[in-house]
């Protein structure tokens, strides 16, 4: 679920009916002389109340770029937008290939025939104490602004937090060299325990069986290309040590078994055997802007290996179709992991691999 932070409108008044008239001769300000001076006046009061400035990610601008217009092109002044999958800001910042998971915004309604429109802008959300929580807020890491004009003249200006200590670069997926396939195999007991399936890397998810009974027991990953050593372990208590009772090879080429062990008190007894088609696995890198050491990736809400070089990340994720979530953060001092990032991976019935 996307953390969408408070985030809280503003309508300047420098357009009211009330304010007298200006010189028709007074210029437009131009759009990038306007968010220049907000980037500077918004990291002045950051600095002021001792917090880190917040520096222009294009991400966050084209999301506010595009909620501006929208407005503008609409007539409505709002955070929820009435188009479905923009209505929040954060649907607004995945849109446009932002993966940060807090994110924020404030927006203002104003004249640009007024030469300190800028000042005005950020004195009125510092005078708004939601709009001041926003604009202080110690995790925001990155801003962007947008604006447009209206058919009744009123600009629409939006600033967009987020909070992202590893800004990722970019992320791809192709599909990966090897393949991975599953090996169902069934078994018999003799005493009532549980049983697993496992090799080097491999585990499969323990099955209780009871004495006499039968369980089928899957072990996915399993190799393609090349044969596969595996062992079936029982226990009569699963919090207890598994032990081996059988072991083999399974050959991938002919879909073989040959078993070279078994214990001489046989709790379980391979039955039968067999095997999926080849699944290929995805492979998905991930490129950070500064060495990523310390970042976590979960899969699907489980931790998972990743392969880390630098700022590079490689997570292999099952390639069977469907969508897989992607999930980075940097572990904290006290072992506690804060999401910054999050990925959706899709794959299709077709073999065609969707990031966003």
């Amino acid at each position: 679920m996307k953390a969408l932070l408070l985030a809280l409108a503003l309508v300047a008044t420098a357009w009211s009916a009330a304010q007298a008239p200006l010189p028709a001769s007074l210029p437009f300000l131009p759009e990038h002389y306007l968010e220049g001076r907000l980037l500077d006046l918004t990291n002045a009061e950051r600095l002021r109340a001792g917090l880190a400035p917040v520096a222009v990610s294009a991400v966050l601008a084209q999301a506010a770029r595009h909620h501006a217009e929208e407005m503008a092109r609409l007539a409505y002044f709002s955070h929820v937008s009435p188009t479905p999958g923009r209505r929040e800001v954060a649907d607004r910042v995945s849109l446009v290939g932002g993966a940060q998971v807090a994110v924020g915004e404030n927006l203002a309604g104003v004249s640009l025939r007024e030469l300190d429109v800028a000042d005005r802008i950020i004195a009125g959300w510092m005078a708004s104490p939601g709009h001041r929580d926003n604009l202080m807020r110690a995790e925001w890491t990155h801003i962007g602004f947008g604006l447009a004009e209206g058919r009744d003249g009123r600009t629409y200006v939006v600033q967009v937090f987020a909070g992202d200590p590893n800004p990722l670069a970019f992320a791809h997926a192709t599909w990966a060299a090897e393949s991975g396939l599953a090996v169902r195999m069934e078994v018999v007991a003799t005493a009532a325990g549980w049983v697993s399936v496992g090799g080097v890397g491999l585990r499969s998810e323990p099955v209780e069986v009871p004495a006499g009974g039968r369980a089928t027991v899957v072990v996915e990953g399993v190799g393609a290309a090349a044969p596969t050593h595996l062992r079936v372990a029982w226990t009569q208590d699963r919090s207890a040590g598994f032990i081996g009772q059988l072991s083999g090879w399974f050959d991938p080429a002919t879909r073989a078994w040959t078993q070279d062990w078994q214990t001489d008190r046989l709790m379980v007894r391979l039955e039968r055997y067999a095997s999926t088609d080849p699944v290929r696995d995805v492979a998905v890198q991930l490129a950070f802007e500064r060495p990523a050491h310390d970042l976590v990736v979960l899969l699907d809400g489980g931790t998972v290996p990743t392969a880390v070089t630098g700022t590079n990340v490689v997570v292999r994720v099952p390639g069977r179709p469907g969508v897989r979530l992607l999930e980075v953060g940097v572990r904290q001092g006290d072992g506690r992991v804060r999401l910054v990032h999050r990925i959706e991976v899709e794959v299709r019935s077709d073999g065609v691999l969707v990031l966003r």
